[in-house]
């Protein structure tokens, strides 16, 4: 794989993404996305096949197995650098990416400059510093493709990341579906001239706070939004770990 200076060390797994490749995201998302399509279309979608018990049993966990990626996806976008991948990871793997295309444009639109993406996987850059889902000079974004936001808690292991990982005075974002925050704060409108305040507790122990749960504050302002999905400023953040529940 190319390595120039900046761009990512290789994954395991996922999409291989340097600062010259983000606008190529929706190439990847595409053929990933006709690889799953097919998947799934082509080992349940049958009229014509026995529907006994039995019969169903195994195309219900035949459309589980893992879903061969291949050298003909590689071919059609060279960012894709897995072998297999089960149907639900990729499902929540294009998720993901479809978030990050959108922030792409909303972060550059208010001037800010992305450089580097792990859009599926945690990674590292050439000099082993992790990389956020989206960053840029002096910046970090964390995003989430699910469909509500405190799932697992996942605002709040989110905000701890970005805590934990911030470089000085790093301004810290977050990117979600207008769907996924409403699902969770129906009540609570984001606005582009206000803060909005938010509050729980890590579902996971954090090895980075004395391998506790952790207990997050944060006020988040919007700034931008594109496809009903958006993406906020994180504005004030404090995060302590949970001396009730440490297991």
């Amino acid at each position: 794989m190319r390595q120039p200076t900046g761009k990512m060390a290789q994954p395991e797994t996922g999409i291989d993404i340097g600062d010259e490749d983000l606008d190529r995201l929706s190439e990847a998302y595409v053929v990933l996305a006709e690889a799953y399509l097919a998947h799934r279309t082509g080992r349940t979608d049958s009229s014509n096949e026995d529907s006994s018990f039995a019969s169903l049993r195994k195309r219900v966990l035949a459309s589980e197995e893992n879903l061969d990626i291949g050298v003909e996806c590689k071919l059609k976008c060279d960012l894709i650098n897995t072998e297999k991948e089960r149907p639900i990871e990729l499902f929540n793997n294009l998720g993901q990416v479809e978030v990050l295309i959108a922030a792409i444009k909303i972060m550059r639109d208010i001037g800010l400059r992305p450089i580097k993406s792990a859009p599926t996987q945690q990674s590292q850059d050439d000099e082993g510093n992790g990389v956020s889902d989206l960053e840029g000079d002096s910046w970090k974004l964390e995003a989430f493709g699910g469909q509500n936001c405190t799932s697992n808690q996942k605002l709040f292991e989110d905000l701890c990341t970005l805590k934990t990982t911030r470089r000085n005075e790093d301004r810290m974002f977050l990117a979600f579906r207008k769907a996924a925050w409403d699902a969770a704060y129906k009540s609570k409108k984001l606005s582009l001239v206000s803060r909005t305040s938010v509050g729980g507790t890590t579902k996971k122990l954090r090895p980075d706070f004395h391998n506790c749960k952790v207990n997050v504050q944060a006020e988040i302002q919007l700034v931008g939004t594109y496809d009903d999905i958006f993406v906020c400023e994180v504005l004030d953040l404090t995060c302590v770990p949970s001396q009730r529940n440490s297991k």
